[in-house]
């Protein structure tokens, strides 16, 4: 696809960043006070924290779309900083009162709401991506060979959960020879990501360099927020921990995990779940789709993004059916996996850059954080949720801490 390129502005980044490990420092500390004055609440209802990250989210996604329609009709930059400030206040405050609120909501509402406050999200985030500006790609497939595409890809998922414990048995000897760093999900990963190259090559006649992987701005974005995002984390659950037990451990001793393992999980779920998912159903499912249905179908810039965030996340959804089925999952999972399919959309989008969405879909994937109390307690946050959270700010700052670059073709 073609964007007005943006990338990191060192200065302007490393101002945000260390702000915002100040702000998590004095949210934590809050959290942590509010956490012991209800502590018999959070023991009785653990809902209750889920459904203070559900409402943040909601009002992080109204702060981004207030910034992006701003952004669209063309407001000042003084006017947008008044507005971006304002909105950024409201978030900090809600967070500080936020548990306070939620005490007073009945248990036997919380499900309904934390469901009404999802599919809230949903809409939200289809707004969002209706404000960004979405071009054409240069290249276009056609319906036959999306759905070519599409099949393979479903059965190679298939065979992976019939054959799961003779592909397990091939790569245990690669995981036992590399110390752990190698793990079985990166292999696995890998080899789909070939076959996944080369059947987008033979089904879809796309070229493969126009699918934005070799562009090093991209991967430089990537890296940037997929640190921001993963430093503030190990800063977040430190300080919670700290503040509410004084007793921090490693994860390495918490877990029996060794440091090469966690290391190699990283890796693992980032290149081999985060890049062919991300490469399928955000790179060329969703943009190939809007592409075909803007230019064969009357249908509007609106209408075109809707019908291919449908048919493009409910395919992201089924490409998880497998593990549904294996594992007995609820609904609820298969709902929240067409919401985090919209939402690595709207990242996408946001930045330009596929890497970015690679990055934080691995990290959601495999979140586990370098500090855990010594003795479990009930009332942490959810570290996947704070990756969603802390996501959701680099995309709401995201013209603050880039400025313009050349136009490139990704």
């Amino acid at each position: 696809m073609i964007h007005y390129q943006r990338k990191i502005d060192i200065k302007s980044f490393a101002i945000f960043f260390i702000s915002f490990l100040f702000i998590v420092l004095v949210c934590s500390f809050c959290f942590t006070r509010t956490a012991y004055s209800l502590v018999e609440l959070f023991l009785e209802n653990r809902k209750t924290l889920v459904l203070k990250d559900e409402f943040t989210f909601v009002i992080l996604l109204i702060t981004l779309n207030v910034l992006l329609e701003m952004e669209k009709k063309g407001a000042s930059p003084h006017r947008r900083n008044l507005v971006f400030y304002s909105l950024v206040g409201v978030c900090c405050s809600f967070f500080f009162i936020g548990s306070n609120i939620f005490k007073f909501i009945t248990v036997y509402r919380t499900d309904m709401i934390i469901d009404a406050l999802l599919l809230l999200q949903i809409i939200l985030m289809v707004l969002a991506i209706w404000r960004l500006p979405i071009y054409k790609p240069l290249e276009t497939s056609s319906f036959i060979g999306l759905l070519a595409i599409a099949i393979v890809d479903f059965f190679i998922t298939i065979a992976l959960v019939m054959y799961k414990e003779e592909v397990s048995q091939i790569t245990q000897y690669l995981k036992n020879k590399t110390f752990y760093v190698v793990q079985p999900i990166l292999v696995i990963g890998i080899v789909h990501f070939i076959i996944l190259l080369i059947s987008i090559k033979l089904f879809g006649k796309l070229n493969i360099r126009s699918l934005g992987l070799f562009n090093a701005l991209n991967f430089i974005n990537g890296i940037a927020i997929f640190l921001f995002i993963w430093v503030l984390i190990q800063f977040t659950q430190f300080a919670v921990v700290y503040f509410l037990t004084n007793r921090v451990v490693w994860v390495f001793t918490h877990d029996d995990i060794m440091p090469v393992e966690w290391l190699g999980n990283h890796f693992g779920y980032i290149w081999g779940v985060g890049l062919p998912e991300e490469l399928l159903m955000r790179g060329v499912m969703f943009t190939q789709l809007y592409a075909l249905f803007s230019s064969k179908f009357p249908f509007k810039k609106e209408q075109s993004i809707f019908i291919s965030l449908i048919i493009s996340q409910v395919c992201f959804g089924m490409y998880h059916l497998p593990k549904w089925s294996e594992f007995g999952m609820g609904w609820d999972y298969l709902l929240r996996t067409f919401m985090l399919g919209i939402f690595f959309v709207l990242v996408y989008l946001r930045t330009g850059s596929l890497y970015v969405s690679i990055f934080i879909h691995g990290l959601i994937d495999y979140h586990v954080p370098l500090f855990y109390p010594k003795e479990i307690i009930p009332y942490t946050e959810d570290i996947a949720n704070l990756v969603v959270f802390y996501a959701l700010i680099a995309l709401i700052c995201w013209p603050y801490i880039t400025k313009n670059d050349l136009k490139n073709n990704v």
